[in-house]
């Protein structure tokens, strides 16, 4: 009722697309990475440190940001669950064998992203078999190949037994969700922070203001 009437505007005038995810995992992500597109300048991915703190590690450093306890919102909320702020999936040679089978590639000898986007999330996996090789493109179309990863941020590694024999590829990951726009568990970090909703919105919209319709 307090918000009655308002409406979320881009600088430029434009009625803010306000998608959102669950949990970003420290970092946002650019619209065009996850869905393609135009670049939409309302939501480019931005770190999701509270006011005031910083962090020297960013996603460029993937494997880094994602051991590194930084200040992000959406870590320090009373409403986060530290699964999905980050999280491991292991899959057997076996069962990535399985769920790539429909890709023609025969049994997967390597998998590599290739591209990523600002907050480090996949956009191009390389995928080589020993019938062939492969790629697949897209933020939802790699986190359903393996049976819908919490997110797109992750990095892979093959696990191989004492006989260097390939075991187990292990996925290492922080967020659930697409990651664009609004965090949801770090917007709570930020109200219980002290910041109003003028202020949460501003952050991920990129200097989206709030203005009375009616």
């Amino acid at each position: 009722a307090a918000t009655r009437g308002e409406g979320l505007f881009s600088p430029d005038g434009h009625l803010v697309d306000a998608t959102y995810s669950a949990v970003c995992g420290g970092f946002t992500e650019n619209n065009d990475v996850v869905w393609g597109g135009p670049p939409n300048s309302s939501l480019r991915g931005r770190p999701d440190l509270l006011p005031g703190k910083e962090s020297k590690v960013s996603p460029a450093r993937l494997g880094e940001f994602l051991t590194t306890e930084a200040p992000h919102a959406c870590r320090l909320s009373t409403f986060a669950q530290p699964t999905r702020y980050r999280w491991e999936k292991r899959l057997s040679v076996a069962e990535v064998n399985e769920k790539t089978q429909a890709l023609g590639v025969g049994a997967v000898m390597a998998m590599t992203v290739t591209e990523r986007g600002v907050s480090g999330r996949a956009r191009l996996l390389q995928i080589s078999g020993s019938e062939g090789a492969t790629q697949v493109r897209g933020e939802l179309n790699i986190r359903k190949l393996f049976g819908m990863l919490n997110s797109a941020m992750f990095e892979l590694k093959l696990e191989k037994d004492a006989k260097s024999k390939p075991q187990t590829w292990v996925f290492t990951g922080g967020g659930w969700g697409h990651g664009v726009g609004m965090c949801q568990t770090g917007a709570i970090g930020r109200a219980e922070a002290g910041q109003g909703y003028r202020e949460i919105l501003d952050h991920y919209y990129n200097s989206a203001q709030v203005a009375r319709i009616y």
